[in-house]
């Protein structure tokens, strides 16, 4: 009886963390869904001339987002390790700067893409056989960028790199662990078609697909970190300095 009232007992510590990762989910909600959707909804009643501009940069915090999003989901639901809002919002406010880049690139080849399948599907109207090339050469584009962009924000939320770095090494990643990319795609594709089917589900699968993804992706990363560090002692026997916490490497 007295382990039931146990707040560290393992059902109260599921509980936690089920309720850390709703919260985490809705925090990224807020930021990711409303404003693009209002922006689009009130500059399309109005037809500003401004309206992609404005679009884009309610759209530039969404990377920032998913990146705090793993980071947290990581950091605190699996590792325990201080407060979840708490780190979502560090990770969100440092990776801000740079994860704002990933989504304008996003943003453009997304646009690229819608105008290149407007012009295949208009090929496959008329009847061109090139258009049946053209689109299988899209879709595979489409996968490797959306293979490359699975790991771009596990990478900007744990390593310090320029952007052509995290580009690559996720480039890289996506093709090395080929079976794991293809896990995560799916995963992506499942969300989508959950969130769709069951509006609701909107509020609880991206975290929880982001924690589900975290157990793959962190196996990935734990092959091209070095060793935990071993603190150092003086010749009293002291240990030098404060240990770095590498909650990451547990």
């Amino acid at each position: 009886m007295n382990n039931w009232l146990n707040p560290d007992n393992k059902f109260f510590t599921f509980m936690g963390k089920v309720f850390d990762t709703l919260v985490l989910n809705t925090v990224w909600l807020l930021i990711c869904v409303p404003l693009p959707v209002l922006t689009v909804v009130w500059l399309a009643k109005t037809e500003n001339f401004l309206f992609l501009l404005l679009t884009v940069l309610t759209l530039l915090p969404v990377v920032p987002a998913n990146t705090a999003l793993y980071y947290s989901v990581v950091k605190s639901v699996r590792r325990e390790r201080s407060y979840a809002i708490k780190e979502f919002f560090r990770s969100f406010m440092r990776n801000l700067k740079q994860g704002a880049v990933f989504s304008a690139i996003a943003i453009v080849f997304a646009v690229v893409l819608y105008i290149d399948f407007q012009y295949t599907w208009g090929l496959l109207e008329a009847q061109q056989s090139s258009g049946s090339v053209y689109l299988g050469v899209f879709i595979v584009i489409t996968l490797l960028f959306c293979a490359m962009y699975s790991y771009v924000c596990p990478i900007l939320s744990r390593f310090e790199m320029k952007t052509t770095g995290i580009l690559k090494t996720a480039f890289v990643m996506a093709a090395r662990h080929l079976l794991t990319t293809v896990v995560l795609l799916v995963l992506l594709v499942g969300v989508l078609l959950g969130c769709y089917i069951l509006l609701p589900g909107m509020f609880f699968l991206p975290a929880a697909a982001t924690l589900v993804a975290s157990f793959m992706i962190e196996k990935v990363f734990k092959k091209y970190m070095p060793e935990k560090e071993e603190p150092e002692f003086d010749a009293a026997g002291e240990e030098i300095g404060q240990e770095k916490d590498e909650w990451y490497l547990e």
